[in-house]
């Protein structure tokens, strides 16, 4: 065998090889293609179960909004009537802002004066109205005969 022989052969060789890798490249490539093909074949049924699903979404959406409107609408008089109401509210509100006003200018101002035996004055009117109260309960229970009186109080 000659070279030239020799260079057929590893050239013969050389393409036997190549033609095996590009026919496994081939089949990859085949296998790829398959497997696009199922998944573009799935997309329709895909798609409708997405589409069903939305669909349903929506009028139950629909039927919230409706049911919302029929609410707001049943509501709205209550509202209304609030409004109202605050609105009828702002001239006596601002009648006794603008007098509380006025009491505080006197007060700031110094015109009325705190008496310091306000707050002794204060307890011992409770303490006289308490002892009141209890002698008119007793009273009321002579007056029924229940008990007797003791006149050590």
């Amino acid at each position: 065998m000659t070279l030239t022989g020799v260079g057929v052969l590893l050239l013969g060789i050389g393409f036997i090889i190549l033609s095996l890798l590009s026919i496994l490249v081939i089949v990859k490539l085949s296998n790829l293609i398959n497997s696009v093909n199922r998944s573009v074949d799935a997309l329709p049924q895909q798609m409708n179960g997405i589409i069903s699903e939305s669909n349903r979404m929506i009028r139950n959406s629909n039927q919230m909004i409706d049911d919302l409107t029929e609410k707001s609408a049943a509501l709205n008089p209550v509202v209304d009537f609030a409004g109202e109401l605050g609105t009828l509210s702002i001239k006596p509100t601002s009648s006794l802002v603008s007098l509380s006003g006025k009491l505080k200018t006197k007060v700031d101002n110094g015109s009325q004066k705190v008496n310091p035996n306000v707050r002794r004055n204060a307890v011992g009117s409770l303490l006289i109205g308490y002892q009141l109260f209890r002698k008119q309960k007793e009273l009321k229970r002579i007056k029924q005969g229940t008990e007797s009186y003791d006149k050590s109080n």
